[in-house]
C-alpha cells in the first residue's frame, strides 16, 4: 500500500457528533486514563467510521483500488430519502446503486473490516509511521472469549508485507446508555475504562486468542451490538498498537478480524 504522510481519512455525510477528532488518540487517551470519562459525544450518524457495522477506529487507509464513478454528490437529507445535491432532485434508482458502489469502495479498510467475517478484508490505520497509538473499539460480547487476527490474512503475501500488530493494549470501556437520532444515529456520552491490560501477539496468519483484563461485566447483557446491561451500558473492547512486526514492503498496521470464539 502506498503511504500517505500525514493523511488522516475521515470522511463526512451530513451530520457527525464528535469534538476534537483530530486530536485523538491523545485527546481519546488522556480523558480517558485521566478522568476515566469523556463528556461528549461521538455518534454514528452518517460518517464512514462509526460504529456502523459494529467498530470504530481513530483512522483508517483510505482505498488504494480504482476508484468507481464519484457518487459524493447524492447525500441524505432524511431517513431514507437521498438528495442529488447537484440537481436538488431525489436520487434515482441508478443513481443510488452507483452511491452503495461508491460508499462501499471508500471503506475499503475501514474499522468495520475488522468484524466482517471475511478473512480477505482487515482495517488498515492510517498514520505516518507504524500506527503507535491508534484503536480500534468494537462492540462484541465480552461474556465470551475473543479471537484476533493480526495483520493482513488475505494471503501470505500480504501478511508479509504489511505490519501485524506485536504488543497491544487491550481496553473494556464502559459506556453510557446512547441517544438516537432522526437518522438512526448514535450518541454515546460517557466513556469509562474498568479495565486494560497489555499482552503481546503472536506473529501467526491466523487466529489466536486474545487474553482479556479482567472486569466486572456481571450486568453486561451478552450478545454485544449493542445490548445494554441492566444498568443500562454496554460494554466495548478497544485495542491500542503498542508495536509491529515489520513489513517487508509497507509502513501500514492492519487486523483481519475480530471476534467470538463461539
Amino acid at each position: 500500500m502506498k503511504r500517505i504522510t500525514g493523511f488522516m481519512f475521515f470522511l463526512f455525510f451530513g451530520f457527525f457528533h464528535l469534538s476534537a477528532q483530530d486530536n485523538i488518540p491523545g485527546w481519546f487517551l488522556t480523558n480517558l486514563r485521566e478522568t476515566g470519562n469523556i463528556n461528549t459525544e461521538f455518534g454514528t450518524n452518517q460518517y464512514l467510521n462509526t460504529f456502523n457495522g459494529g467498530a470504530w477506529a481513530t483512522s483508517f487507509f483510505p482505498p488504494d483500488s480504482a476508484a468507481p464513478e464519484d457518487m459524493s454528490h447524492i447525500a441524505e437529507v432524511e431517513p431514507d430519502y437521498f438528495k442529488n445535491t447537484r440537481t436538488g432532485s431525489e436520487a434515482t434508482i441508478e443513481e443510488m446503486e452507483k452511491y452503495h458502489i461508491y460508499r462501499k469502495w471508500l471503506k475499503q479498510y475501514a474499522p468495520e473490516k475488522a468484524v466482517d467475517g471475511d478473512s480477505n478484508t482487515a482495517w488498515v490505520e492510517n498514520k505516518p509511521d507504524f500506527g503507535k497509538g491508534e484503536i480500534l473499539m468494537i462492540d462484541i460480547d465480552l461474556t465470551k472469549p475473543i479471537l484476533i487476527w493480526a495483520g493482513f490474512g488475505k494471503s501470505q503475501n500480504l501478511f508479509l508485507k504489511n505490519n501485524r500488530p506485536k504488543d497491544i493494549r487491550v481496553y473494556i470501556i464502559e459506556v453510557e446508555s446512547p441517544e438516537g437520532d432522526m437518522f438512526g444515529g448514535t450518541h454515546y456520552t460517557g466513556f469509562y475504562i474498568r479495565a486494560i491490560a497489555t499482552c503481546q501477539l503472536k506473529d501467526y496468519n491466523g487466529y489466536q486468542e486474545l487474553a482479556l483484563p479482567k472486569a466486572d461485566i456481571s450486568h453486561h447483557t451478552a450478545g454485544g451490538g449493542s445490548q445494554f446491561g441492566t444498568n443500562g451500558h454496554n460494554m466495548l473492547l478497544a485495542i491500542e498498537i503498542l508495536s509491529v512486526y515489520p513489513g517487508t514492503d509497507w509502513n501500514d498496521t492492519c487486523i483481519t478480524e475480530v471476534k467470538n470464539a463461539y
